[in-house]
């Protein structure tokens, strides 16, 4: 019998079974933590029965008993049916390959006939243990041990048009890769469609209320930079279907990848803001709202279900209320397009632009250098894992850089103010969604260990600022006498 995480099975449902059908389960064993709404059977007969006695339901059969049931196919009223184990049957229309997650929850599909790994479109891994899985995925597909690499499958039979096919067209009705996306929030699958060669498009489709919005402001944002006629950045072409999001693959073809920030990186900032930057009043920024909002909701927390300790979220957001009383007095901030997420693996490179996607979290009002910022801490961390003295030197470094000065001096950029900025917003957003998650990955702890050591240090700069200002007055005051 194969066990299914009951995230896969909701997951398995809004792909392959009709929305409007009830969804059976068969399986010796029950899943954990399922929905009322859907119904178990331990054995065929249990199943058999319900059948007859609801003849007019509509309904979609996931097997995981690992037996036939080669009856229910005659059924009129089970529309869909997905095998897994060894209960696949001759009336089955097509089969599926799936590779699972660390934890056992599956993370990427494709047809059983796929000639090539096509959803390693849907990996921008970097480093060289990303290169080295890449690899390995071509060579098993090339010599004929793809068995090896994939974790099972599964068949699927229907008699009615399934979700998937929605978002496929006949090119590539049989050439296509699914990630399962993100547990949390703002969950959704991307579907890759490609024509047997190479990935053409993906399909962004969400599973949440919150991810709706995301692929929403996505859209309305790439409509917006699509205007601005850009030179060193690529960003994909964007259609609506329905919820979803169809994006253009904009991957060139000799790709390149860097931890590290580069020319191509800053000069397409520069570009950017000088497409749209203005000065706005602080009080006219919806981002510092939606800090208040998630600092009052921290100075609420109680007790953490996940190994957070509520000691530490009140120290920090403590540190994190004096930036931001700090910044909300500043009369007015340079402000303009932001990626949100300027990350590796988010973008590739090629020798003179950057190529950029996933914009669920842009905006085009957002304090400059948001991006710059984000890219150093992210990369440092999640994927180097360095510590915050190495983020440091790093920051210093590009203090000094010159495209950065002229950014700058161009759109009136305080350094030290913007910078602080990003952490007020980066670290009261993220700790929201930490508290508020049953599990916390481990590379939130290092994140969180990495904000404390910036809050600290911000902190100490700020106080050795304000004694050498007293210092500095209290020696006015004493000459002032004098003088008189």
């Amino acid at each position: 019998m194969k066990h299914l995480p009951f995230e896969d099975i909701s997951l398995l449902s809004k792909v392959f079974t009709p929305e409007y059908t009830g969804l059976l389960i068969l399986a010796a064993t029950p899943p954990a933590h399922m929905d009322a709404e859907q119904k178990i059977f331990g054995d065929l007969a249990e199943l058999e029965s319900f059948a007859n006695q609801n003849p007019y339901g509509q309904y979609a059969l996931l097997n995981l008993s690992g037996k036939s049931v080669e009856n229910i196919y005659l059924f009129d009223n089970i529309l869909t049916i997905i095998n897994f184990g060894e209960a696949y049957s001759a009336n089955d229309h097509f089969q599926v390959d799936y590779i699972n997650n660390p934890d056992g929850t599956i993370r990427w599909l494709c047809p059983a006939q796929a000639n090539k790994p096509h959803f390693l479109a849907l990996y921008n891994g970097n480093g060289l243990r990303a290169k080295l899985i890449k690899k390995a995925f071509k060579l098993c597909w090339k010599v004929g041990l793809k068995k090896t690499m994939i974790s099972s499958q599964f068949s699927v039979f229907t008699k009615e048009e399934i979700p998937l096919q929605d978002y496929l067209t006949h090119s590539n009705s049989s050439n296509w890769a699914l990630f399962t996306g993100t547990v949390g929030e703002n969950r959704k699958l991307v579907l890759a469609g490609n024509d047997g060669h190479k990935t053409t498009h993906f399909t962004k489709i969400p599973i949440t209320e919150k991810a709706t919005e995301l692929i929403q402001n996505e859209f309305l944002n790439l409509e917006i930079t699509a205007n601005y006629d850009l030179q060193k950045s690529v960003i994909p072409k964007a259609t609506k279907k329905g919820a979803a999001l169809q994006v253009s693959n904009i991957q060139p073809q000799n790709a390149l990848s860097s931890t590290s920030l580069q020319d191509q990186h800053l000069k397409a900032l520069f570009e950017w803001y000088n497409r749209s930057a203005k000065t706005c009043s602080t009080g006219s920024i919806k981002q510092f709202e939606q800090i208040r909002t998630k600092l009052d909701e921290l100075k609420n927390i109680r007790s953490l279900s996940n190994g957070l300790k509520p000691t530490i979220i009140s120290k920090m957001t403590l540190d994190l209320e004096t930036f931001c009383e700090k910044l909300t007095a500043i009369p007015h901030f340079s402000v303009g397009l932001a990626h949100g997420d300027f990350t590796p693996w988010n973008l590739f490179l090629s020798k003179e632009k950057i190529h950029i996607y996933d914009w669920e979290l842009a905006d085009t009002k957002f304090p400059l250098m948001y991006d710059m910022f984000h890219f150093v801490f992210q990369s440092g961390v999640l994927l180097e894992k360095i510590n915050f003295k190495d983020i440091e030197q790093r920051l210093e470094k590009l203090k000094s850089n010159e495209i950065v000065n002229a950014m700058c001096i161009r759109f009136s950029i305080d350094f030290d103010l913007h910078k602080q900025f990003y952490l007020l917003y980066t670290i009261s957003y993220y700790l929201d969604i930490y508290t508020r998650q049953k599990h916390l990955h481990t590379q939130a702890n290092w994140l969180i260990q990495c904000w404390q050591q910036a809050l600290e240090k911000e902190l100490k700069s700020e106080h050795n600022y304000s004694k050498e200002v007293n210092s500095q007055n209290s020696k006015i005051k004493n000459f002032i006498p004098k003088m008189g």
